[in-house]
């Protein structure tokens, strides 16, 4: 965080506070909105350089408001991070560089048994060497050669191994992870990655005005100033044609996100998907709120391809149908006859509606929960990124939280940039929680105390980049 010495506080919050008492064209995204630029260090909205005249005219001396966008720009472009990488065993050219970092070794291990991937590390190895005692045979060849064998996906941290970083191969690297302000890592974005991004989906705070793991003390005013610059900052770095923009939001920030999206994608609109689920509480005097928006846009002409399913009325038939000579198949698949003497045939798998009732939300004994009132499921996120990527596409979430769309990516062998600015974005977070980084070495060494869970893959070697901002108060954390 950083404080603009050289600009009143008060004076900055009373100037923006007579802005918005004042008459203006839009009750949702009026033109002067347009022109904010949201300092997260601060809670206020500070205008670009393009508004001088503007403020100007409301007496607010010229020089303040460019030392305001000055200090804005030192902030975004003073970015600096200590990069290190998730690295597969596999991949390690040589499990000498490890041994060269006894201290590392140890808090490499201590991170696996925090994240309940010691044990799995030894299941079902009765022929290993080091059933008996493996504490005495970590810091040998041996254990690392017979690891890299038999457990080639599992990864190492270079923050551990620092020698090891000089090996990292750019072809190896299918994620890059930020722990910093997203406004930060988006201005900065193609200093570090090169590939275009063929998806972007946010579940940003929602307007709530409450504190979580996380602070969403947004009024509709600044949710609005903080989203509308980081939605244009995507776009630019999104394909020209043939990507997704999936915002998700719920009744608080729904209508508002709309706005928003039509003047960064105009006339771009492809689904508004109902994400319909039960939870428990009821308000008073209204119909419980159960469900969420998932706004998806589009930047080209490309479609998405949608997914079939059994329709309902089949579900749990087939085998009866089949069984009783009334299912049949052509070209198109399986069917029944809806009037076979018209020719009319009724196929029993359906295109899926822009309404979703069959993915629960995850309850708070869940296998997949991890730590975050507002995770979303696994099987939510994978069903959107299938539908909008190939395999070999870069997929990015700027308010990635605990993780939940990295892992998914992984899964379902996309690339990935992820940004996270707290301790969930951490191996560890809360009470010993895994965060994003955790779930990440989880999910590449496919067990863990919450891995497999969520959507089924096949683990496959691989390099994750870690970036954490130097000097932030995460660094050498872990």
């Amino acid at each position: 965080m950083f404080e603009v010495v050289s600009v009143p506080r008060r004076k900055t919050e009373k100037l923006l506070k007579d802005l918005i008492s004042a008459p203006l064209q839009s009750p949702v995204c009026p033109p002067l909105y347009r022109h904010f630029v949201y300092v997260d260090a601060l809670p206020i909205g500070v205008p670009d350089i393009s508004s001088c005249t503007f403020l100007e005219a409301l007496c607010m001396e010229k020089k303040r408001c460019h030392a305001l966008h000055s200090a804005y720009m030192d902030y975004v472009d003073g970015a600096t991070y200590n990069t290190d990488y998730l690295v597969s065993l596999a991949i390690v050219p040589s499990v000498d560089v490890l041994l060269r970092h006894p201290e590392g070794i140890r808090m490499q291990v201590d991170l696996y048994k925090a994240l309940g991937i010691w044990d799995f590390l030894f299941d079902e190895r009765e022929d290993s060497i080091f059933k008996e005692d493996p504490e005495e045979s970590i810091y040998t060849v041996e254990f690392w050669e017979d690891l890299r064998r038999t457990r080639g996906t599992l990864p190492v941290y270079t923050g551990f191994f620092p020698s090891l970083r000089e090996h990292i191969k750019e072809d190896d690297i299918v994620g890059h992870v930020f722990i910093d302000e997203n406004i930060r890592v988006l201005h900065n974005f193609r200093k570090f990655v090169k590939t275009p991004v063929s998806a972007v989906y946010i579940d940003p705070p929602f307007a709530t005005g409450r504190v979580f793991s996380y602070t969403d003390r947004y009024d509709l005013l600044s949710w609005t100033l903080l989203m509308y610059r980081r939605m244009q900052m995507a776009k630019d770095l999104m394909k020209k044609d043939g990507s997704f923009f999936m915002l998700h939001v719920d009744q608080r920030a729904d209508y508002v996100g709309r706005f928003l999206l039509e003047e960064v994608f105009p006339s771009s609109f492809v689904n508004e998907i109902i994400w319909a689920y039960y939870s428990g509480g009821v308000p008073r005097g209204a119909y419980p709120r159960k469900h969420d928006s998932i706004l998806i846009y589009r930047q080209g002409r490309r479609d998405m391809k949608v997914p079939r399913r059994i329709k309902p009325k089949f579900q749990g038939k087939l085998e009866h149908l089949k069984d009783s000579g009334r299912l049949y198949e052509d070209e198109k698949g399986p069917f029944v006859w809806h009037n076979r003497r018209r020719g009319e045939k009724e196929y029993v798998y359906g295109y899926m509606s822009d309404v979703w009732v069959d993915i629960p939300i995850i309850n708070n004994m869940a296998k997949e929960r991890r730590g975050f009132p507002t995770q979303k499921p696994e099987a939510l996120i994978g069903r959107l990124i299938e539908s909008t990527t190939d395999e070999g596409d870069m997929v990015l979430d700027f308010f990635a939280g605990v993780g939940t769309t990295p892992a998914v990516a992984y899964k379902l062998r996309r690339h990935f940039v992820s940004v996270e600015h707290g301790e969930h974005g951490l191996f560890l977070h809360g009470k010993n929680a895994p965060g994003m980084l955790g779930r990440l070495v989880e999910v590449m060494a496919g067990r863990g105390k919450r891995e497999p869970t969520g959507v089924p893959y096949s683990p496959y070697p691989a390099a994750v980049a870690v970036y954490v901002e130097r000097g932030s108060e995460f660094y050498g954390r872990w």
